[in-house]
């Protein structure tokens, strides 16, 4: 499980009450040195990676947000970061201040060596990026569009996949996620090339329909249409799956 940086319980509490392998996302803040306390942190809490949000500098103009009237309920917390900064940079209108917004390959390069976690960058969309990330020792991307909130015109996830794959040469881990809604989609994504999904929308529909059990409902429910599908197309495994590839999907 990714945990986000903007969570509104902090890592810690997480982790002392989770026994799941956590990885920690955090988007780059202008004060660099709470990015390297964050990393401490998730460090001395178990985390078994970092991701760096590459996207995020900027909020996207979100016009279903803003047509829906939509607002965080006043008693959401960002935990992880009330330690930094005060009730009116978190939660005031300059939140987006907060930021790192001229973040650079050096800037990433300085982050990855303050701490012995890999390294996944999340926001990758272009191949010449992830050819960079490549050679600048990145241990793992992430192929996101942030959900499509960020910049509704995005490429979608699946598409941007091949190209990025094609760079990449399995020197490094590929992740994706962006509209995996179904069993189907992770194969999909995986035949094309992806290592693993990332799943995060159908997880908060089982959730806020019935809590724990709810969110383990979906994960089965999609382990059982990866299975299906798999079974319906001749495959046995997950290295057989990858093995085949794009032949077996239209």
């Amino acid at each position: 499980m990714i945990l986000s940086m903007l969570s509104n319980f902090s890592l810690e509490d997480v982790s002392k009450n989770s026994n799941a392998k956590l990885w920690f996302q955090i988007n780059p803040l202008s004060d660099k040195e709470c990015n390297i306390d964050l990393i401490k942190r998730a460090e001395n809490s178990g985390y078994k990676a970092i991701v760096i949000t590459v996207d995020g500098q900027y909020l996207g103009l979100r016009d279903q947000d803003i047509k829906n009237n939509f607002s965080f309920p006043s008693d959401l917390k960002f935990a992880n970061l009330e330690n930094y900064f005060n009730e009116t940079e978190l939660y005031g209108h300059g939140r987006e201040n907060l930021f790192l917004k001229n973040l650079t390959w050096d800037e990433i390069g300085w982050i990855k060596s303050k701490t012995n976690l890999p390294i996944f960058l999340k926001g990758i969309l272009h191949e010449e990026d992830a050819k960079i990330a490549v050679e600048s020792g990145i241990d793992g991307i992430i192929v996101s569009n942030h959900g499509g909130r960020q910049l509704d015109t995005a490429i979608p996830t699946i598409l941007a996949l091949p190209k990025i794959v094609s760079v990449v040469e399995n020197k490094i881990p590929i992740l994706l996620d962006g509209g995996i809604r179904r069993g189907s989609d992770v194969l999909k994504a995986i035949a094309m090339g992806a290592d693993a999904v990332l799943i995060g929308r159908p997880i908060l529909w089982g959730l806020s329909v019935n809590g724990l059990e709810g969110a383990k409902h979906i994960l089965d429910i999609m382990k059982s249409e990866l299975i299906r599908n798999m079974r319906l197309c001749g495959i046995s495994s997950i290295k057989e799956l990858k093995h085949v590839g794009r032949e077996i999907i239209a």
